[in-house]
């Protein structure tokens, strides 16, 4: 089993199974590991379908980060395309990509907001919603067994005003 540490305690794991999504947040401290769930810390094994905090259980071999992405305010229903595409070369094939992330609502309120990658062949990952306010700690989302191929990082809105953040791509 190969370990990555990501920070703050949080560790990767090989995870087997194809189209697994898991969110976690880097000041978890619990480093717990397991093949189709996670454990959150201070509770009992949570599925990671909603963006709960969790502990991943991922590999995790980045060849590279993408440059700094900025959410400009973006309005309810709709979404974000990165401006910036990125390749996940055929040697990487069936590894994970992440997505390393802060989110806010302009107005104040708790942000909802789903995270894909797409292909520029028309093919997407499914969408990952991430429902909470980050600017003093991020979240992570991550897309395992990734094909080779360039994608963009797509976000959408789900919140009732204007959603703010920033992060990066690790693939």
């Amino acid at each position: 089993m190969k370990k990555v540490l990501l920070s703050s305690g949080v560790v990767a794991c090989t995870l087997l199974g194809l189209g697994t999504i898991t969110t976690a947040f880097a000041d978890t401290t619990t480093q717990q590991s397991a093949t189709t769930t996670s454990v959150a810390p201070g509770s009992s094994t949570a599925n990671s379908s909603v963006g709960q905090p969790v502990s991943p259980s991922l590999t995790l071999s980045p060849n590279a980060i993408s440059q700094n992405y900025h959410l400009p305010g973006v309005p309810q229903n709709n979404v974000w395309q990165s401006p910036f595409d990125f390749t996940v070369p055929a040697e990487s094939s069936g590894e994970t990509a992440s997505v390393n992330l802060v989110q806010w609502e302009s107005n104040g309120t708790e942000a909802d907001a789903q995270y894909r990658l797409v292909s520029t062949d028309g093919s997407a990952t499914p969408w990952h919603r991430v429902t909470g306010t980050y600017t003093s700690s991020d979240a992570w989302v991550y897309f395992t067994d990734m094909l080779s191929g360039t994608y963009y990082l797509q976000v959408e809105n789900l919140a009732p005003s204007d959603l703010d953040g920033n992060g990066y791509v690790h693939y």
